[in-house]
């Protein structure tokens, strides 16, 4: 039951690192014009003609990668913390799975070592009956 739940972190995790580093990586991969064309208008915006929670945050994202805080904070209070927290997921995770990759790595090595001493010792007691 716990292997499952850690599974099941880790897959919710591996997903919020792939949309958290979508949202990273958009602004290098297309144009702000190209995406607001391919993006639905804001609901509340076009319904009440105010702004939502999230209203001015992709503009944010846009302006701290091209290094601009002062217009991120204009947009978006929040965007530059959020920001923040989404290149963290980015490197916390990075830096997980990389340490955990040399652990099987070792693991890997150390258990083919292993079988090929063991091989080795078999022969060994083969050629002297």
């Amino acid at each position: 039951m716990v292997d499952e739940l850690i599974q099941a972190i880790w897959i919710v995790w591996f997903v919020v690192f792939l949309i958290t580093g979508l949202a990273l990586l958009t602004p290098f991969l297309i144009s702000q014009h190209q995406l607001s064309l391919r993006l639905p208008a804001c609901q509340q915006m076009s319904r009440t003609a105010s702004s939502c929670p999230a209203c001015g945050l992709t503009t944010a994202f846009y302006a701290l990668s091209d290094g601009d805080v002062t217009a991120a904070q204009d947009c978006h209070p929040a965007g530059s913390w959020i920001w923040s927290l989404f290149l963290t997921n980015q490197i916390v995770f990075s830096t997980v799975l990389i340490r955990r990759s040399r652990n099987i790595y070792r693991t890997f090595a150390l258990s083919v070592k292993d079988i090929i001493s063991f091989r080795t010792q078999e022969k060994h007691y083969a050629s002297r009956t």
